[in-house]
C-alpha cells in the first residue's frame, strides 16, 4: 500500500478533478470515498494532496516512496519549493525520526511552538473505542483541526482537552484557571495572529493574563 500511494493519488485526483464520482451516482465526494472506494475521506484528501505536491515541485516517485505517506503529509506545509521539499524529506528519512518528532519540527519551523517544546519527547497513548463512538470522536477531531490548523491528532486532542478543562474544571488542588486560559490564549494568538492583552475572570474579577 505504501509504495502505491502516489498512483492512488493520481487516480483520485483524476476522479475528483473531472467529477467522475458524479457520473457514478455520487453527488458527495466524501460519500463516494466511503461507499464506493471503502476508504476514509481524509485519507483520500491526504493522498491526493501529496500527489499534487509531487507534481508541482517535480519530485521523484522514488524519493517520495522512501519517505512514506504519513511523513509526507506532515511536511506538506513546509514544502514550499523543490529545495525545501528535498531538505525536509531528508529530515524525515533520518534514523529515529518518528512522525511525532517530525510534527514538532514542522510546527517549530512554522512558528507555532518554541524550540524547547519542539525537542520534547512525545508520549504514546493508545485507546480502544467502540464503533458507535467513532463518529463523535472523529467529528471532534475535525473541529479541532479547523481551530488548530494542524493535522496532528495529538495537537487536536490537546486543544479539545484544554477546551474541556476550561469549561468544566473548577479551581481546586493544583488546578489554576489562569493556566488553562493562558494555554487557550496562546493557541488563539498563534493561529489567528492576534494579541490578547488581558483576560478577566467574570466570576471573581481576577486578572487571568
Amino acid at each position: 500500500m505504501e509504495a502505491r500511494f502516489l498512483a492512488m493519488g493520481k487516480v483520485l485526483n483524476e476522479i475528483y478533478r473531472n467529477k467522475y464520482y458524479i457520473d457514478l451516482g455520487y453527488e458527495d465526494w466524501k460519500r463516494f470515498c466511503a461507499e464506493a472506494l471503502d476508504i476514509k475521506w481524509r485519507w483520500a484528501l491526504y493522498v491526493r494532496a501529496v500527489y499534487l505536491k509531487k507534481e508541482e515541485l517535480g519530485l521523484s516517485d522514488q524519493d517520495c516512496a522512501r519517505v512514506g505517506i504519513r511523513k509526507l503529509v506532515e511536511i506538506l506545509p513546509v514544502m514550499t519549493d523543490k529545495r525545501s521539499a528535498q531538505r525536509w524529506m531528508e529530515e524525515a528519512r533520518k534514523p529515529g525520526m518518528t512522525a511525532e518528532k517530525l510534527v514538532a519540527k514542522v510546527r517549530h519551523a512554522r512558528g507555532r511552538i518554541g524550540k524547547e517544546e519542539a525537542e520534547k519527547i512525545p508520549h504514546k497513548l493508545i485507546y480502544s473505542v467502540y464503533e458507535d463512538q467513532l463518529e463523535t470522536i472523529e467529528r471532534a477531531h475535525e473541529l479541532a483541526r479547523e481551530v488548530t490548523q494542524s493535522d496532528s491528532r495529538s495537537v487536536q486532542l490537546e486543544a479539545m482537552a484544554e477546551e474541556f478543562r476550561a469549561t468544566y474544571e473548577h479551581e481546586s488542588g493544583d488546578f489554576k484557571k489562569a493556566r488553562i486560559v493562558s494555554g487557550v490564549i496562546r493557541r488563539l494568538e498563534s493561529i489567528m495572529k492576534v494579541r490578547v492583552n488581558e483576560v478577566v475572570d467574570a466570576e471573581t474579577g481576577e486578572m487571568l493574563t
